[in-house]
């Protein structure tokens, strides 16, 4: 479903008490993504570690609830022990890449796993992560491209193949996930609702950074802007602030409250950030621009890299519409620079 204002007052989010069994019975079909087949390459720690717990998780899913009684894509309840490190596009310094895998720990210890369904490359993608992390002394680093395929059924969980069991297995206990870019809304389609937005979610709460630029860093958040336009004005780009006009669907959820923007500053995305945020005053903005990256840890967000980021704030809630155009007073916009930080909630 498209989430625009008029339709997200009738979709329950699984938020406070008001929370929906969801399913995580559509599991994807997997397409096999430049990987050797050999234990170490399927499970950097050499064995499938939780073939059990799998075999529970299954066994507790097949029916198409989730006991737990949370959305696969809702935050853990609890502080996560994980870190977020989300980029905003365009290149990535080496200085970025060496501070993700030093937060990690995956130069010392564990590895990293590369998830490319963003990209219309899944392959070309794997790769060019791997060669990052080898770069700065990450010794390893698989990848695995969950495809999904909308034909599936409600039992397929069941029917998992082994090497799906035991990627989901190494997703669930790698120290670093990475999501490279393309369109978010691919990666979105491959994940919801499956094993792996579970298995991105366990690995956060316990532990590892998540890290994604331009598309992956677009659904970090709960609403994910996919970069549609609904009612495009004439020009190029976005050249209006307008009611219902930018769409958002549901993201992964690691930030439930806030809103994320990529390439913002060389793209000049500025109209339609202004637009979600008097939208969707629920929400804090966060503009990223390239070659820049924001460090969550807990509730403080740490500006890293080459440019600046941008936050919006427009708690006031109130807005204007005159002719489809979107009014609001009181907005607080600003902006930080590297090694700046500012508080999420």
């Amino acid at each position: 479903m498209k989430l625009t204002p008029s339709t997200l007052g009738s979709v329950v989010l699984c938020k406070s008490a008001k929370i929906t069994l969801c399913t995580f019975a559509s599991i994807s079909f997997f397409t096999l993504a430049s990987i050797d087949l050999n234990a170490n390459s399927i499970d950097p720690v050499g064995t499938c570690s939780n073939d059990i717990v799998y075999a529970n998780y299954i066994a507790n899913h097949q029916t198409g609830t989730n006991p737990n009684g949370t959305f696969s894509n809702d935050p853990v309840p609890g502080k996560p022990k994980g870190k977020l490190y989300i980029i905003g596009g365009g290149s990535r310094p080496v200085t970025m890449i060496r501070q993700i895998a030093e937060l990690s720990g995956t130069t010392q210890s564990g590895y990293a796993f590369v998830l490319p369904m963003s990209s219309g490359e899944p392959e070309s993608a794997i790769e060019r992560a791997k060669n990052d992390f080898y770069s700065v002394g990450v010794k390893k680093v698989t990848g695995f491209n969950f495809k999904s395929d909308s034909s599936l059924g409600a039992s397929n969980d069941i029917n998992a193949s082994d090497l799906y069991k035991k990627m989901i297995d190494s997703l669930r206990y790698a120290k670093l996930i990475y999501i490279p870019g393309g369109v978010q809304s691919n990666f979105m389609n491959a994940i919801k609702n499956t094993a792996v937005a579970e298995a991105i979610h366990y690995a956060y709460q316990n532990g590892a950074l998540i890290s994604g630029t331009s598309a992956g860093a677009a659904v970090m958040s709960r609403l994910m802007i996919t970069g549609n336009q609904l009612n495009p004005r004439p020009g190029n780009g976005y050249v209006t602030i307008a009611q219902n006009n930018m769409e958002l669907e549901e993201g992964l959820g690691l930030l439930p409250d806030v809103i994320i923007d990529q390439h913002f500053i060389m793209r000049q995305r500025l109209n339609r950030l202004v637009s979600v945020a008097i939208e969707y005053p629920e929400t804090l903005c966060i503009g990223i621009d390239e070659s820049t990256a924001i460090i969550v840890d807990g509730d403080i967000a740490t500006v890293a890299g080459e440019s600046q980021v941008i936050v919006i704030k427009n708690h006031n809630g109130k807005k204007a519409i005159l002719n489809g155009l979107l009014g609001a007073k009181n907005m607080e916009l600003s902006v930080y620079l590297p090694g700046e930080s500012f508080k999420l909630r």
